[in-house]
């Protein structure tokens, strides 16, 4: 059984807002560095 699209685009879209928040809190705490760099870069993948 397949997932109706409604329900994938709201998957993605709380992906999304998680690795904005974790990143927006990474940068905070820690600054640019390689972590932040790539919390940023991972939803960039369209996997």
């Amino acid at each position: 059984m397949r997932a109706s699209p409604i329900t994938m685009a709201i998957v993605y879209f709380v992906i999304g807002v998680l690795l904005v928040f974790f990143a927006i809190q990474h940068v905070n705490a820690a600054g640019w560095n390689f972590w932040a760099y790539l919390i940023v870069a991972l939803p960039q993948l369209n996997l």
